[in-house]
Formats: structure tokens, sequence, C-alpha cells
């Protein structure tokens, strides 16, 4: 894995911090003060948030210009209320699966040759549907169980960054 840039999907602003949907934006936030991901910022780049999730696409693009960086090159991480809550996949050429800030980067970069860290957003007992609960805060006996899921896909970018 070669990455210029680590791009975290959600909706700018102190209204949208702590969201479920900002998921992503916590996840480079987290990589910022990740002691063990500290000698790798010399070479990625971390973007937060600039706009809205669903115009994602034009910003994070117009940044891949700037760095010189290919969707081969860029990792997206958002938001994934299909995984369970403490789940996540690293995975590269699959669809948006409904995700409309994906699907915005997807367009705006004619690829889905994007990598992506899927984060797991619902725990076992919500039974709504997504758009009914990714705007909801995310209650405090959660936010451990992100932490050490941001350490493990940390970890395994770390451990992907390293391999030849």
């Amino acid at each position: 894995m070669k990455l210029k840039l680590i791009a975290g999907l959600g909706n700018y602003g102190d209204k949208y911090a702590g969201i479920y949907h900002n998921i992503g934006a916590s996840f480079v936030n987290f990589l910022q003060t990740y002691a063990e991901f500290t000698p790798w910022l010399e070479r990625i780049v971390l973007l937060p948030p600039q706009g809205f999730m669903n115009e994602s696409g034009q910003l994070i693009l117009a940044e891949m210009k700037r760095l010189g960086a290919t969707s081969e090159t860029t990792l997206l991480a958002h938001d994934d209320s299909d995984i369970s809550l403490a789940g996540y996949q690293l995975i590269r050429e699959r669809g948006a699966a409904g995700h409309n800030g994906v699907q915005s980067v997807f367009d705006a970069a004619q690829s889905n040759s994007f990598w992506r860290a899927r984060i797991g957003i619902r725990s076992a007992n919500e039974e709504r549907k997504s758009l009914e609960f990714v705007l909801q805060p995310i209650p405090p006996e959660e936010l451990p169980i992100f932490k050490e899921v941001f350490k493990k896909i940390a970890d395994e970018i770390i451990a992907a960054l390293k391999t030849p």
C-alpha cells in the first residue's frame, strides 16, 4: 500500500462533531495523535471534512490534484451502517454500497479504486434505518470502542505501508 492522502468523510463544523456520520473525521483526528502513526505524517496528508458529506467529491479531488495523488494512493475513512459497532473493513475497488459521500468521491474522480476504511457504526440493538440514526451523537460508552477500532485500523494501515 502506498498512500499520499487519508480523507475522513463527514460534515464540516462543530455542529456535526461527535456524530456517527463523522466517524471518518474522528479517525483522521485520531491518526494525528496516534504515536505509532507519527512517522507517516511526513509522507501522508490527513484531510478532515471541508464541506458536507454528500459533496465531498470535488473537495477531495482538488486535494488529490494538489498532492499528485490518485485513487490508488488515497484512502477514504467513513461510517458504515452495514458493519457492526467494533467492526471495520479495509478494502479497495468496491462499490459505494449506498453511501452518498463515497459515491460523491467516486463520481468526482471517475474511479472506485480508492482504499477505504469502512468503520462500523451499528450497535447490536440498533434497528432503525441508517438515515434515522447517523446524525445522532455517539453515546459516551461507545467512544472507547471506536478508539480501539481506530487503533486496529491504523495498525493495519501501518503494516500495509511497510510492505513493499
